[in-house]
């Protein structure tokens, strides 16, 4: 008898629930044919209806090494890992599902019907009663209502210039109530703080024509009111720019606090915030998200994925954050343009070519090449997501033949023929700034799968979930690389003869260099 014939049987003898004669044949299936991804797919599901969870994780992972492709595996192996607990790891191989069939997100989202209805609410507010839209000035436009406490809100807008671009010359204020009208002081994440100010978000102006902002905050402990101004922000280096505002206002919140606690566990809820993420439904994953966290603090993978939400509604994408950096006349930061910094860089770098006869390098995210400007390669290519930025690099470094650039879009670098590749791959101050899970892990199969003997990473080797704007994601990214990339070995640690000792310094830096080589 054939290996699917055999598995008809194996699978009939599950439905009718007889575990020990299917989970028997199941074992004949798979001594004839090894690799019969579905036969250790169907084990493991005979091993759960035993309630044998650690025996079907095995089985799920087996299902996957034979075939990597499959989404139903992955989600498989993410439900059961739920089931035990592991959260964190179970939301990794739920994001692969969702990843390798993005209709399993339809399919999904279908199961819950009953919180559709209070996921995303909104309230409209006008700041110039009477007319379509107004002009912000150094006094705050202040609109008021009442919240709830740990909760998330978004604000939405339109907002523009005739000097566009333009960072940081419009903001919004913030001040917390409790219930006794006292406002409520501190620090919150995710806030700037200031004497003068106190809490508040810079606004970025994109056009010269009306355009839509988002700004996504979370409520402290005890708020039941909210004050939120609108200004105009200068500094001495700047002129007070004309800056129009259109008159509507809208904030979106949520009502999952209102349905019965036990309607959906802390990982229904974040599924289907993941699926709604990938929809582009940002508001409404966020909203998902943040009842998933609620019901389980303890869920990290969840706090990230809420930050990651947060940013993406302010910000777009971290693609379009640098974009919008360079393009506003921003740089790659201090850790390029503080020289004893970058001579630091460039003197473990060099050291590495000239001893180890490397004769090409390929950079991830080359940024403005500020770097570049002490390095000593034979060849070199750099790439980088930002078109502002590689405009500069080809304009800088036009008259040098050995120096190459190429816009990067981790979602469509398909190099199957290693076409972009290089002895050398380096990563320099990059991984902290890659919000989104899937552009990371991306990237570090791009990184490592361009090197043919060394690999350098400089980056912080950390995880920090409070103290960093939701632009920064510290990563503990060499256990990444030990569970993701296969073939490599790290060989060398350098650590920075400049640390940073505190948040802000600008004199020194949390990265430290490591280097892998090809095993």
């Amino acid at each position: 008898m054939s290996a699917g014939q055999l598995l008809k049987q194996a699978n009939q003898l599950k439905r009718e629930g007889r575990l020990d004669e299917a989970i028997a044949l199941y074992h004949q299936v798979i001594e004839i044919n090894p690799n019969f991804a579905w036969a250790y797919n169907n084990l493991g599901d005979g091993f759960v209806k035993q309630g044998n969870l650690d025996e079907a994780i095995v089985e799920y992972q087996r299902a996957i090494k034979v075939n990597p492709n499959s989404a139903w595996f992955y989600y498989q192996l993410g439900e059961v890992l739920a089931e035990k607990g592991k959260l964190d790891i179970a939301s990794v191989y739920f994001q692969k599902s969702i990843n390798s069939h993005i209709d399993l997100c339809d399919k999904l989202s279908k199961c819950y019907p009953e919180i559709e209805n209070n996921i995303n609410q909104v309230n409209n507010f006008y700041l110039f009663q009477g007319q379509d839209y107004g002009y912000l000035t150094d006094k705050p436009q202040w609109v008021s209502f009442p919240v709830d406490e740990n909760s998330m809100y978004i604000i939405e807008g339109k907002i523009a210039s005739e000097n566009a671009p333009l960072s940081k010359k419009a903001l919004v204020q913030f001040e917390f109530f409790d219930r006794n009208n006292q406002k409520i002081s501190g620090y919150y994440q995710g806030f700037s703080n200031s004497d003068d100010l106190g809490l508040y978000k810079y606004i970025d102006i994109a056009s010269q024509s009306l355009s839509k902002f988002c700004i996504a905050f979370k409520t402290p402990p005890k708020a039941f009111s909210i004050n939120i101004g609108f200004r105009r922000w200068h500094n001495k280096r700047t002129n007070n720019p004309t800056i129009i505002f259109e008159s509507l206002v809208k904030i979106y919140f949520s009502q999952l606090k209102s349905l019965e606690s036990s309607v959906l566990s802390s990982w229904d809820y974040y599924k289907l915030g993941v699926i709604c993420s990938k929809k582009n439904k940002l508001s409404d994953a966020l909203f998902l998200c943040q009842a998933s966290f609620e019901k389980n603090v303890n869920f990290s993978k969840c706090e990230d994925k809420i930050r990651e939400l947060i940013f993406k509604i302010e910000s777009s994408s971290s693609v379009q954050y640098w974009e919008n950096r360079y393009d506003q006349g921003g740089n790659s930061g201090i850790g390029t343009h503080n020289d004893k910094l970058a001579e630091f860089k460039a003197n473990v770098i060099n050291d590495l070519v000239e001893k180890e006869n490397i004769e090409s390098v390929i950079e991830f995210g080359c940024g403005d090449s500020r770097q570049l400007d002490f390095a000593k390669y034979p060849k070199y290519i750099g790439l980088d997501v930002s078109k502002t930025a590689i405009n500069k690099c080809k304009e800088k470094f036009k008259h040098d033949p050995t120096k190459s650039f190429f816009l990067y879009d981790s979602a469509y670098f398909f190099d199957r023929g290693t076409i972009f590749s290089g002895d050398l791959s380096i990563s320099i101050d990059v991984l902290f700034h890659l919000i989104e899970d899937d552009i990371y892990y991306a990237y570090l199969n791009h990184l490592f799968g361009a090197a043919k003997k060394f690999v350098v990473v400089y980056s912080w080797n950390f995880e920090d979930r409070e103290k960093f704007k939701f632009h920064i994601r510290p990563r503990k990214f060499t256990r990444d690389i030990e569970q993701l990339i296969q073939g490599w070995k790290l060989w060398k640690v350098v650590n920075n003869i400049y640390p940073a000792t505190e948040l802000g310094e600008r004199k020194g830096s949390f990265s430290d260099f490591y280097i892998y080589r090809k095993s």
